[in-house]
């Protein structure tokens, strides 16, 4: 039990510190919190790790933990290395904290709230660890899919040509990180193949507790992480094995660090977008579509800021784009190559009929965002807190999660009137499909919240 006990936490802790190597290697990372760092660390450690994965099996080679373990081993030793060379030098940075800003003194009653705010976090994080370790994956994509295909490479030991596998044309990074766990135990676990995905949990309370706490307050940020997990759904996605909460994760993060990045300027940010926005493309297929609306804030964020030439603005797009877009490209490549499709569901078409769909698609949407035991009251919440908000006055960051937001929405309204998946979306099936999609954003609303509640202060 100890061995195994090991040998799962160095499956989880060479990607985690390889995340943190390669964020102290970015220029301005100085800037990011410690918290935050760790929270991104995971995020980035597990992606590398899933794409390192993917290109070596695309070349044959077989999936052996020493082997996949070598390059994380080696930039991880590189910044070890690096930093005890240049602790000496404060100049280097490494050793100076980044400058703490000035205590902000709660009353008693925020102290006694934050404290309930705390056990309310911590109750549904030990929930969360409980049901995803102890309960073996049971939901249909789960075993159907994800699992499935992490069996046979499991198995295999190697990528197997994709057009063999159920929805050959789905992006791959949930299974190859299950198989990673299987790799490391040496043996297939129905329930241990979840490993990963708590950890998920806390390292997106982790980026959502921080970027509150940046723009607001301590008690705001507990507020705000505290409605987060008072949505049944939010938590249920969290102990299940679908790609939902890692889609959540990487998609809301990437949105977050460009409003961070517009805020502080600091490098490291936009690059840990840039990098987060393309795993996105990685999790599940609406990940393309995520990828054009962090295209789309970012171009918004270029374009009001005045101070940066045109010529910069290019610039700090292609900063952006170019890692972001990589990913996608890659796995686009690969599946053009081998015959497999590049999507499965859609497929645009403008017939007149679609029009009587209009009314389905708007009722469906209000009756899940308000009438179903999903998201608790938060979208109720939103919707008045909204009604008190001057956009002009209003912070750059709730236009921006106001501007953003509101794209989701325009993106799966056409998806549900244009494409076959209405079904999903708006008809017999919305449940379900429209709960997940929905996911993919939903820590935007709390955050919107936060921040309304915090600026009326």
């Amino acid at each position: 039990m100890i061995l195994l006990t090991l040998k799962l936490f160095y499956a989880l802790l060479l990607p985690c510190l390889f995340g943190f190597a390669v964020i102290e290697a970015m220029n301005g990372a100085r800037e990011i919190p410690p918290g935050l760092k760790w929270s991104l660390a995971y995020g980035l450690g597990t992606g590398f790790l899933a794409l390192w994965m993917f290109t070596s099996g695309i070349y044959g080679a077989s999936f052996h933990p020493p082997l996949l373990s070598l390059p994380l081993l080696v930039v991880i030793l590189r910044f070890l290395l690096a930093r005890r060379v240049k602790r000496p030098s404060a100049a280097a940075g490494w050793a100076e904290p980044a400058p703490s800003r000035e205590p902000w003194a709660m009353t008693s009653p925020q102290k006694m709230l934050s404290f309930l705010f705390c056990l309310y976090i911590l109750y549904y994080v030990v929930f969360v660890f409980w049901r995803s370790l102890h309960i073996p994956v049971f939901v249909w994509d789960g075993v159907a899919t994800i699992a499935y295909k992490a069996k046979i490479f499991f198995y295999h030991k190697g990528l197997v040509p994709l057009h063999i596998l159920p929805h050959p044309s789905y992006p791959l990074l949930v299974p190859l990180l299950e198989t990673w766990i299987t790799l490391n135990i040496s043996q297939w676990d129905d329930q241990l193949i979840k490993f990963f995905f708590p950890f998920t949990f806390i390292a997106y309370l982790g980026v959502h507790y921080s970027f509150l706490k940046i723009l607001t307050h301590k008690f705001w940020a507990l507020f705000g992480t505290a409605l987060l997990v008072s949505s049944n759904a939010f938590v249920f996605f969290a102990t299940v094995s679908y790609r939902d909460f890692f889609l959540l994760y990487f998609n809301c993060t990437a949105i977050l660090l460009l409003l961070l990045w517009n805020k502080k300027r600091a490098p490291a940010y936009l690059l840990s977008a840039a990098f987060f926005s393309g795993i996105t493309t990685f999790t599940k297929l609406e990940g393309t579509g995520y990828l054009f609306i962090h295209l789309a804030l970012l171009g918004a964020l270029l374009i009001r800021d005045t101070t940066i030439p045109t010529r910069g603005k290019f610039f700090l797009g292609a900063k952006f784009l170019i890692p972001s877009g990589a990913v996608p490209a890659l796995f686009l490549v690969y599946k053009t190559l081998t015959g497999v499709p590049v999507s499965e569901r859609i497929q645009f078409g403008f017939p007149w009929e679609h029009l009587d769909r209009i009314p389905s698609i708007v009722t469906q949407f209000g009756w899940n965002l308000f009438l179903t035991g999903n998201w608790n009251i938060i979208w109720l919440l939103l919707f008045l807190s909204l009604l008190q908000v001057n956009c002009k006055k209003a912070s750059p960051e709730t236009q921006a999660l106001m501007i953003t937001t509101g794209m989701f929405f325009f993106l799966y309204f056409t998806i549900a009137w244009l494409t076959p998946n209405f079904i999903w979306l708006a008809g017999s099936l919305a449940y379900d499909g429209l709960t997940r999609v929905i996911l993919h954003f939903f820590p935007l609303s709390t955050i919107l919240i936060t921040l309304i509640l915090h600026s009326k202060e």
